[in-house]
């Protein structure tokens, strides 16, 4: 009974700090593109086509994801070696990590699209003048 009430309330942190680093991912990857705007509309006003500016920030941003889930991964194995078993789900399980890392994806993919698009649809001029 002990092992899993530890196993149900770790699982709830899981839980918990799952939600709290989608809000915090997209939060800086959404102000990281946000802040790029005056360079959106340079590109813009030079004739970049709106699809290749968003791809370009999709691309920059999936780089630097692909580094973070790689050390994330390391990190997480690493740590599930010390916790062992608690509950019913393994510190290794294949399929939640790939859940986890998928969520992780999505999130900073629509948090790039969202601002990136929307840069892209502002005139230029007034893109330049906002600083």
């Amino acid at each position: 009974m002990g092992v899993q009430l530890v196993g149900t309330w770790f699982g709830v942190i899981a839980v918990i700090t799952l939600i709290v680093a989608s809000v915090g991912l997209f939060a800086l990857t959404a102000h990281g593109v946000a802040q790029r705007q005056q360079e959106i509309g340079v590109r813009v006003a030079l004739g970049a086509q709106a699809t290749q500016v968003v791809w370009m920030f999709v691309r920059r941003t999936l780089r630097q994801l692909a580094a973070g889930l790689a050390l994330g991964l390391v990190g997480a194995l690493t740590v599930g070696q010390f916790i062992g078993y608690l509950g019913t789900i393994s510190p290794r399980d294949p399929i939640t990590i790939a859940l986890v890392s998928a969520l992780l994806v999505v999130v900073a993919v629509i948090a790039t699209l969202l601002p990136a698009r929307r840069a892209t649809r502002i005139d230029p001029m007034t893109a330049l003048r906002a600083d």
